[in-house]
């Protein structure tokens, strides 16, 4: 269960990394800020996953199972909203063309 928990944060960790980077590349200063409290959200939420995935290691029953699962959602719903706002075409990449030449 705790090696979960790692790979939670490991990779949540990576996705507030990616959050501080667009917030520093980008001249919307609205965006800025969205990016900034997408990374707290992230992070808050992972934080309060681990939190109970360790309190579900050191005592394995049916309440600690119910918490984890409580704590599951807010992680979700911070990291859909993220997607749902750096999926923006403001943000998105521009494909490749091959010019008419």
């Amino acid at each position: 269960v705790l090696s979960a928990a790692t790979i939670v944060a490991k990779h949540t960790s990576a996705l507030c990394n990616a959050c501080r980077l667009a917030s520093s590349k980008t001249s919307n200063p609205v965006a800025k800020r969205q990016f900034v409290q997408s990374a707290k959200e992230v992070a808050n939420s992972t934080a309060n996953l681990v939190k109970s995935i360790k309190a579900l290691d050191g005592a394995f029953n049916q309440e600690n199972r119910q918490k984890c699962k409580e704590a599951t959602g807010p992680l979700i719903e911070a990291v859909d909203n993220l997607t749902a706002f750096a999926s923006n075409p403001e943000f998105a990449s521009v494909p490749a063309q091959i010019s008419p030449e």
